[in-house]
């Protein structure tokens, strides 16, 4: 699996938006490559963000930007389950 990394200063409690200005749910959590997001906005339950889906962050009100407009998010059938984490990756 090929690593993504960001530069972005990602942290609990940020809002996670769609390329069309949708409020996607709130950052839980990092984990790996991954952002833990919070159910309520349009997913029933919490579910995982990769970060290669980020296109960018909006530090002044702490939001993330997704590259994908919110149609795409409900249909990209990202897993509720925690993915597993490749643990031999630096």
């Amino acid at each position: 699996m090929q690593r993504v990394t960001t530069n972005y200063p990602i942290s609990v409690g940020d809002l996670v938006v769609s390329s069309d200005d949708e409020t996607i749910g709130t950052v839980m959590a990092t984990k790996g490559q991954y952002l833990h997001v919070e159910k309520g906005f349009i997913f029933q339950e919490d579910f995982y963000v990769p970060m290669s889906a980020i296109a960018g962050y909006d530090k002044d009100d702490a939001r993330i930007r997704l590259n994908m407009t919110k149609d795409e998010v409900t249909s990209s059938g990202w897993d509720f389950a925690a993915p597993v984490f490749d643990e031999t990756v630096g």
